[in-house]
């Protein structure tokens, strides 16, 4: 493999994408325009044709896995605190 084919980066099309990410197309849109999801580019200027980076897409997976991770160590935590706050509770009711 020559330097010039490694740097060459892969592009994935619409019905590619499900297998990335599991959205519908109305979903996607709607987490485009609500910059939550890497935006398309034309593959011919003045064309209709589009197309995403893989390498954005797996970025933007890989952000949303880690948010998923940080949300659930964060309602670990407060699960925690809870059951502490109940347990002091009823030792002062005691």
């Amino acid at each position: 493999m020559t330097q010039q084919s490694k740097a060459l980066r892969e592009v994935l099309r619409k019905p590619e994408l499900r297998a990335y990410d599991g959205m519908k197309d109305e979903q996607r849109r709607t987490a485009i325009n609500n910059g939550k999801y890497p935006k398309p580019f034309k593959l011919i200027e003045g064309g209709r044709a589009v197309a995403w980076w893989k390498d954005e897409i797996l970025e933007w997976q890989r952000q949303r896995d880690q948010r998923r991770i940080d949300h659930a160590d964060e309602q670990e935590g407060q699960s925690r605190r809870r059951v502490r706050v109940q347990s002091r509770s009823r030792e002062a009711r005691t």
